[in-house]
């Protein structure tokens, strides 16, 4: 009795201070801070006890199963745990597991392939018709991409629970790609020297781009602060955005007439542009929404009054020809909002080629009208060959009506790869070589990223986490749509989250100097790279055609670096150079935004091209997104080009 009196009467044991001041920090942290923190402890603990032991690399956590009873792991990860159990393999249409001796019947049941057979049974599907007809770009053999690097030499004097957790932060991290080790291997003076090309190609190409925020009047009542109206459901920035898009469209006479006109919105998600559309211009009544996904919440039901068509298909698998309400003639209009990378390459393409078909078809009918002129009519048999070339050639078929023009924001550059780029001869004439343009689009990344850092206060890992998206894929919710796939600006990016200090806003550019105001590093400018857009010289294609890829009008392809600057390459690849590392933030910034300028200012060039009337803008300050550049085009001779009745 003695005893558990004395027990009874213990003091309480002190509490574990430290595991308190952690959950103090992390509940005083901003939300990215928060989100940062709770990763960081959950990779540094272990596996849940009665859940699955097995790491999920790509997820960068373990297994949430519930493990086998009397098993350290679930059914899924028990064969790669331990060696024993059944084989599972990857389905051929899905990017989920079956079981190998399953593998037959599942097909019948996989949700995946029924979507895969509906998605090709659609009229307007045509297999990589807005793909482009470029190839991947080869990079060096035997370049691997660079491993993380190790903690700041800070590291060593922090304590240890900092110490662990920075060796935490390290797990996390995702190896850069190869476009970084390629850099590195280039070594600092030919890096500086591109750096230099690429300010004298923005000076040659870039143009001003004004800030044109316009909003029509019918979209204040959603720019209210508070969102009074309870309409509203998504953050002001993107009703901002989205209302300046319209506003913009409308300056640009592309809403003139629009009871008669088609929009089709590209990447259309859930469908809030449309309905900004639909609000501020009362006259519009037919809708064509496109995106690769199906989404939840929709504002489909806001626009029940318009005639509205839904195709879940991937953008560059639509030939928007055969669109049911753009075959029937008329004039149509495209439309996007953030539209990532290649996305939007998909989407130029489409509105060109569909373009280009018209005025093919204007052109044989005014051949076949000519007097004493008499058109080759196909004999019987070349039907099927006459749509083979047409597939071939990728203009789509069919009397579907002119595009009048577009309205593309566009958004991840560090997406963007030169297989699908719209815009390859600009950058040819401009002496930039497949190779090196992976690299303007992989620096893209810099220009966003580490504002959760003071200057110099990130791990110098900006934009390792870019990688090639699944074409024309969206976030599921829009309102995240740039945290979650710039993975350099928040707490999934490279740049380490500073505790105990509030970060600022996404996209600010304007809590830093502005790109003008930062010139990119002088480097002595190679002599083949000081002519004009247009007027590279033999030694200039050459130039490009040895450092790799096509060069307009010459057909020499050489994807692979000289054998000099492979051995080069070679010899420095044991030097611990990494321009994302040693690069100042400031310069960082100043470079990505130079680059993505030069991206955009190449596709404007190119759709000028194209017999397009077409600007660069920007339709909302950086303050509110920093991806706030508006393609705006319009087709030149309206009324020449209007297809006959």
């Amino acid at each position: 009795m003695q005893h558990q009196h004395q027990h009874q009467h213990q003091p309480p044991a002190p509490p574990n201070t430290t595991a308190a001041a952690a959950a103090l920090e992390v509940a005083a942290a901003s939300p990215k801070q928060a989100r940062a923190s709770a990763k960081t402890a959950g990779a540094g603990a272990g596996p849940q006890p009665g859940k699955c032991q097995f790491f999920l690399a790509t997820k960068r956590r373990h297994c949430k199963f519930d493990a086998t009873p009397g098993q350290q792991f679930c059914g899924n990860h028990v064969l790669e745990g331990t060696g024993v159990g059944p084989k599972r393999v990857m389905c051929p249409y899905g990017n989920h597991s079956v079981l190998e001796s399953e593998l037959k019947k599942h097909k019948a049941k996989c949700p995946t392939y029924r979507y895969w057979q509906a998605k090709q049974q659609q009229p307007c599907y045509l297999e990589d018709c807005n793909a482009g007809k470029g190839g991947d770009v080869q990079w060096p053999p035997g370049l691997q991409p660079l491993p993380p690097r190790p903690p700041a030499a800070a590291a060593a004097t922090a304590s240890a629970e900092e110490g662990k957790e920075q060796q935490a932060s390290a797990k996390l991290q995702r190896p850069p790609p190869k476009a970084a080790a390629f850099a590195a291997s280039m070594g600092k003076q030919q890096f500086m020297q591109l750096l230099h090309r690429i300010q004298t190609a923005c000076d040659q190409v870039c143009e001003a781009e004004p800030l044109s925020v316009l909003t029509p009047p019918e979209a204040e009542p959603f720019l209210l602060p508070g969102s009074s109206t309870n309409n509203r459901p998504f953050s002001l920035k993107h009703a901002q955005q989205q209302a300046s898009i319209v506003g913009n469209m409308q300056a640009g006479g592309l809403l003139e007439g629009a009871a008669g006109v088609t929009y089709v919105e590209y990447g259309a998600g859930k469908g809030y542009l449309s309905h900004m559309l639909s609000l501020c211009c009362p006259e519009v009544r037919k809708l064509v929404m496109v995106d690769v996904r199906g989404f939840q919440g929709k504002a489909d039901r806001g626009m029940r009054h318009l005639e509205i068509q839904r195709l879940r298909c991937d953008i560059k698998d639509l030939d928007v020809g055969k669109v049911q309400s753009i075959a029937e003639g008329g004039e149509w209009v495209a439309l996007g909002k953030h539209l990532c990378g290649a996305a939007t390459d998909f989407t130029l393409r489409s509105c060109v080629q569909q373009h280009q078909a018209l005025l093919a078809r204007q052109q044989q009918e005014q051949q076949a009208a000519a007097p004493g002129q008499q058109q080759e009519q196909p004999r019987e048999g070349q039907q099927g060959e006459s749509e083979q070339l047409q597939r071939r050639d990728q203009l789509p078929a069919g009397r579907a009506g002119r595009v009048r023009g577009l309205a593309v924001a566009t958004c991840c550059h560090h997406r963007c790869s030169w297989r699908h780029f719209v815009a390859q001869d600009v950058m040819q004439q401009l002496g930039f070589s497949p190779l090196e343009f992976e690299l303007i689009a992989w620096m893209t990344g810099w220009a966003l990223c580490g504002h959760e850092a003071p200057p110099g206060g990130g791990d110098g890992q900006c934009g390792a986490a870019a990688s090639p998206m699944q074409h024309g894929e969206q976030e599921e919710e829009e309102e995240e749509h740039e945290a979650d796939d710039c993975k350099t600006e928040d707490g999934e990016g490279d740049e380490a989250v500073v505790e105990g200090e509030a970060p600022p806003k996404r996209g600010r550019l304007d809590t830093a100097p502005s790109a003008a105001s930062m010139p990119l590093p002088a480097a002595a400018p190679p002599a083949q790279h000081q002519t004009r857009l247009g007027e590279a010289d033999e030694g200039q294609q050459a130039a490009a055609c040895q450092r790799g890829g096509t060069v307009a009008g010459t057909g020499a392809t050489n994807l692979q670096p000289a054998p000099q600057q492979q051995q080069e390459a070679a010899g420095r690849a044991d030097s611990d150079w990494r321009p994302q590392a040693h690069l100042p933030r400031q310069q960082k910034v100043a470079v990505g935004t130079r680059c993505k300028q030069l991206i955009d200012a190449a596709r404007l060039h190119w759709l000028r091209n194209q017999e397009f009337e077409a600007t660069l803008l920007q339709y909302v300050p950086a303050a509110v997104s920093g991806e706030n550049r508006l393609l705006l085009a319009s087709t030149r001779s309206a009324a020449a080009l209007s297809p006959s009745p």
